[in-house]
Formats: structure tokens, C-alpha cells, sequence
């Protein structure tokens, strides 16, 4: 039996706003949803040129030495911000796996709002809201990955938007849930294997 294809679905009408379209959108991802478990959507919003860029200043920071690219490192191994070595990880332990580190590099950005004194009473909350780390090298590194979360931020919540329709719920159901969200974005680096991994080693391990 031959799997049913991810459908590629056009959000476009429903961020323009327009009724038909959004009533649309809401049926194709609710079927999606229902049917499949998985979707694609197109007509986003996000722009190629800023998705570009993103690769562009992520490739510039990772071709730093290493010894910037350190200083670039989260006070606290336990946040995920900043900068992260080659095989400075491992997410098999996250399961509980014997496995060896990680064969990527890693750059991290969170929050940029700042949630922590509403959280602070609320042991270990405030930690999610850490501040960034920020290289001054490139030095459109900051300007571009605000840019690029701040669109993937707004699109979050266009699609829990849809999320709400397509389950017959009214639009702003989940806004007063996620708008203190604390997302990350990691941007990932696999470099040129050098020699044969370890037994069981990956690029990323199981997550």
C-alpha cells in the first residue's frame, strides 16, 4: 500500500485574511492533522532573502577561530544559549543512551523578551529566559537571527491560530497560552567528518 503524500498546504489566504481561504486552511490542516500527522506549509510569509541570511552569518560565525567562537559559550551548560563545540554534546543521554557526543557545532538563541521576574517564583523558570549570547562577529549576526525569530515567532502563532480553527475553537483560543513562550533557535553546523565516527556516533543523536 502505497503512504499517503504530505500535502503542501498554502497558508497565504488565511494570513491575508481572507474568509473563504481561512476556512480553507483550517479543513486542509485539520484533515492533515487527523489523516496523516504531518504537513507542509508554503505561503509563510518568511522571506527567502532572510532565510538566506541566516545561513550566510551562521556560516560566518562557525568559520571563526576557535578560541572566539569559545568566548561565545553559555555561563551556564545547562542553558541553551551561545556557542557549543564539536562533540561538546550528546542528546542520546537525554534517553538515558550510552552514546558517543554529538559530530556538530551549535549556536543558540532564545527569548528575546525577557519573562524572568514574572517566573521568578517559580523555581528554575527563570532560567529558560537567560539572557542571549551575542558575537560581534559578523557583525549582522544579532540584527539578522532578531529578524528570523521574531518571523518564526509570528508564524508560531498564525499557525496555532489555524490550530484552534481547525479543531472548531475559537481563533485566539491558545494566544493567552504561548505568548510567554520560551523557544529556542539553534542554528546547527556538520562539518567535514574527519575519520570514521565512533560505534553508534551521529551527527545528532536520538531526540
Amino acid at each position: 500500500m502505497v503512504p499517503p503524500a504530505i500535502p503542501v498546504i498554502d497558508i497565504a489566504s488565511y494570513r491575508a485574511g481572507d474568509a473563504a481561504g481561512t476556512k480553507h486552511v483550517a479543513e486542509a490542516v485539520g484533515t492533515a492533522c487527523e489523516q496523516i500527522g504531518f504537513l507542509i506549509i508554503a505561503g509563510h510569509g518568511v522571506p527567502d532573502a532572510l532565510v538566506r541570511q541566516v545561513f550566510d552569518v551562521s556560516l560566518g560565525f562557525f568559520d571563526l577561530p576557535l578560541a572566539e567562537k569559545l568566548a561565545m559559550r553559555s555561563d551556564d551548560p545547562g542553558i541553551p544559549r551561545g556557542y557549543s563545540a564539536l562533540a561538546s554534546k550528546n542528546l542520546g543521554r537525554t534517553y538515558g543512551l550510552d552514546t558517543p557526543p554529538d559530530l556538530r557545532e551549535q549556536f543558540f538563541i532564545g527569548p528575546l523578551d525577557d519573562w524572568a521576574a514574572h517566573f521568578a517564583r517559580v523555581p528554575g523558570a527563570a532560567k529558560v529566559y537567560a539572557p542571549n549570547v551575542w558575537p560581534t562577529r559578523p557583525a549582522e549576526f544579532r540584527e539578522v537571527f532578531t529578524a528570523y525569530y521574531r518571523a518564526q515567532e509570528r508564524l508560531a502563532g498564525e499557525l496555532m491560530r489555524i490550530f484552534a480553527l481547525a479543531l472548531g475553537l475559537p481563533e485566539a483560543w491558545f494566544d493567552g497560552m504561548i505568548d510567554r513562550h520560551f523557544s529556542t533557535c539553534p542554528s546547527n553546523l556538520y562539518p567535514e567528518p574527519r575519520g570514521e565516527p565512533l560505534p553508534g556516533q551521529l551527527r545528532a543523536g536520538p531526540h
